[in-house]
């Protein structure tokens, strides 16, 4: 009789099984076996219904295989036209064949391909965790490569990128433990790639790089993951670590310089011996002499040259020096290209960031002003407060204070007058800026004393009144009075005061 076919699922998933290439996500084939679908993974491992000869009864039974290159790996007897779920009672019925390991496996259905991808990848971070947890590295970076083959090709989600981040951030520590420096830097950047902030990828990308030698690059991920997590001990020692070696590192590059300079000087003094080399100070090449001196600074100027002459067109590479003099007097020019690249760069980024540094003070200092933070002359610039000091010392006094402003009248007194008096008050300016503006104006010279003005004498006094005098005969007005001015110009002079009391007798 013909055997009725049942619709397959749209994938399966297999866990648990002690076999690992056995678990993972199957998905129907277009091969129909005995009446059921035939499931395959991406290790090329089937599931399929079988039949077999039960000699008991004497009859043909059907049973579900799940088996590798025609080996089968674990069975269950039932007559079902589907692979027995985990949830069914053929579960218990599982048998082992050949080296398969323990636990049978478990099946669940899933109604998409991707909620199936989404199981299998989950199921592959747990399984890889206990195989690292067991320190089986090599299985559990297998496990963790297979769910993240099954978790990129899912939809984007928040949940799947976190699972992704998980799953590279682990594979990456299984690779340092294998000690696959490159493959760990990969992963760990992947997983920042999605988590720029995830402290474990921080911490195993700069130990990975610290290993292949990239220090900087270290050094600077180590440092992000402190920013992160400051108190984390394990980033304070990869740190110090990563110091230690940078510091051995420009040791160990200053000797081969130097010893590379010193075998540059060896060899031209050896060549200009043997006249090899026509020395400068012979009268035929005093002319030469005189022009590369002219051009000796040439191009110093020029910041924005970037093309270099590489080493190996550089003259020594003639000189018949031995291999291991050349190389260390290439490591000590590139150690000067280096130095010199690094102090243009610092110079450039300084210059880029001096008009945004500006324009941020000056914002600063706008809010601060209107927020009723500013200060003082004297708290703005300390060289005001030393100098204030200094004269209130040698005049052996308190500097004259101004007088307190008189309140005004209540009823004359309004909001919109009395909030910007009181915010002129109060004016402030934080520390830092206070520091940076006394850095700022501490060079320049201070303002010169003022000249005392002198007070007018009598003759000038006389003077004045005449022409008056003369004023008012011409425009007939009364003329002011000699005597009165001769004597309150006296007055005036004895006691030290002001012209205006001399003009208000004239008047």
């Amino acid at each position: 009789a013909p055997v009725e076919t049942a619709p397959p699922p749209a994938a399966l998933v297999v866990t648990g099984a002690g076999s690992g290439e056995a678990n993972g996500l199957y998905l129907p084939t277009e091969r129909m076996v005995f009446g059921a679908p035939v499931f395959e993974n991406d290790e090329r491992c089937l599931i399929s219904r079988e039949p077999h000869n039960d000699k008991n009864k004497g009859e043909i039974r059907y049973g579900w295989v799940l088996g590798r290159h025609r080996r089968a790996l674990y069975a269950v007897q039932t007559d079902e036209l589907l692979p027995p779920s985990a949830s069914s009672s053929s579960q218990a019925g599982w048998l082992r064949f050949g080296e398969a390991a323990a636990p049978a496996p478990r099946i669940s259905y899933a109604s998409t391909r991707a909620e199936a991808s989404a199981w299998a990848a989950a199921a592959f971070r747990e399984r890889g965790n206990a195989l690292f947890n067991a320190q089986r590295f090599r299985e559990a970076d297998v496990t963790w490569s297979r769910g993240i083959d099954l978790a990129t090709t899912l939809f984007e989600s928040e949940e799947n990128e976190d699972l992704l981040v998980a799953l590279f951030s682990n594979r990456a520590e299984a690779r340092i433990r294998q000690e696959k420096w490159e493959k760990a830097l990969s992963d760990a950047q992947a997983a920042l790639l999605r988590r720029p902030t995830h402290e474990k990828a921080l911490l195993r990308a700069a130990l990975a790089a610290k290993e292949l030698g990239m220090y900087a690059e270290a050094k600077s991920l180590v440092q992000a993951c402190l920013d992160e997590q400051p108190r984390s001990d394990d980033a304070r020692q990869l740190q110090a670590e990563i110091d230690r070696l940078m510091d051995v590192e420009q040791r160990g590059l200053y000797n081969q310089a130097t010893a590379g300079y010193a075998a540059l000087q060896k060899a031209t003094e050896r060549q200009a011996a043997e006249g090899c080399i026509p020395r400068a100070s012979d009268t035929k090449d005093q002319t030469s002499k005189k022009g590369f001196k002219a051009f000796a600074d040439y191009g110093r100027d020029r910041e924005n040259v970037e093309e270099q002459v590489p080493l190996s067109s550089l003259p020594y590479h003639q000189m018949s020096m031995a291999p291991q003099e050349v190389d260390a007097t290439d490591s000590y020019f590139q150690m000067l290209r280096e130095r010199d690249a690094e102090r243009r760069r610092l110079a450039r980024e300084a210059q880029e960031n001096y008009p945004r540094i500006k324009k941020e003070y000056a914002q600063r200092s706008q809010e601060d002003a209107l927020m009723g933070k500013a200060v003082s002359i004297e708290e703005v610039l300390p060289s005001q407060r030393r100098q204030k000091k200094a004269l209130e010392l040698e005049e052996g006094a308190p500097a004259l204070r101004r007088p307190a402003a008189p309140a005004p009248a209540a009823a004359a007194t309004t909001v919109a007058s009395a909030a910007p008096a009181a915010a002129a008050a109060a004016l402030r300016l934080p520390e830092p800026d206070v520091g940076e503006i006394d850095r700022l104006f501490s060079g320049l010279p201070g303002k010169p004393p003022e000249q005392p003005t002198a007070l007018p004498t009598l003759a000038d006094e006389e003077r004045r009144a005449r022409l008056q005098r003369a004023k008012a005969r011409a425009f007939g007005l009364p003329a002011p009075d000699l005597a009165a001015v001769a004597t309150a110009a006296a007055a005036a002079a004895a006691a030290g005061s002001s012209v205006a009391a001399v003009g208000a007798a004239t008047r």
